[in-house]
């Protein structure tokens, strides 16, 4: 008849079975352990996205207010300039006179959204030339009774400073742009 003991015919499908189950559940961790790997994969870029979006969203405003602060910084210095050929000293005006309270608006709106934005910017080095620039910009506005030649050097080392400014916020924008970018090939 039969010479296999009674054990090992039910010994043998129980371990077949146990070894089955071990695999199955061995299978469904290392799974679970890949699917948590990319879940985190998948959180941390889109986090690094979101990152991104909102610093590039920044430089775009802060570029753009750095603009509008230098506009208002030249017409000013223009007005005080026009007005120093016949007073004889640099910004001998009281701004209501020439200048309007539109530009006076406009200037100060733009220096306040460009120091608010300032703050947001992540990059220290960035951030420092942007105080720079704004303060450079600023400083022909209150050389009172100054010398024109002098309110002139500041305001062409104002502007001298916002092109680097702007050509350094350009740099970094389009960084974040080609990183945003997907991989040609």
């Amino acid at each position: 008849m039969n010479d296999v003991p009674l054990w090992v015919t039910v010994a043998l499908p129980l371990i077949g079975y146990a070894a089955a189950l071990a695999s199955e559940l061995l299978r469904n961790g290392l799974q679970s352990r890949r699917d948590d790997a990319i879940r985190i994969r998948d959180r941390r870029e889109n986090m690094q996205d979101r990152r991104d979006q909102f610093e590039l969203e920044v430089l775009r405003n802060a570029y753009s207010s750095l603009n509008r602060l230098a506009r208002a910084a030249m017409r000013f210095h223009l007005v005080d300039m026009s007005v120093a050929k016949e007073v004889g000293s640099y910004a001998s005006r009281r701004i209501e006179d020439l200048t309007g309270a539109e530009l006076d608006e406009e200037f100060r709106q733009a220096a306040v959204q460009l120091s608010s934005e300032i703050e947001l910017v992540f990059d220290d080095n960035l951030r420092q030339r942007l105080k720079e620039t704004r303060d450079a910009l600023r400083t022909p506005s209150v050389m009172f009774h100054s010398n024109a030649v002098d309110a002139d050097r500041a305001m062409n080392k104002a502007v001298t400073a916002t092109s680097e400014t702007q050509e350094a916020l350009g740099v970094r924008i389009r960084e974040l742009y080609l990183q945003a970018a997907p991989p040609q090939g």
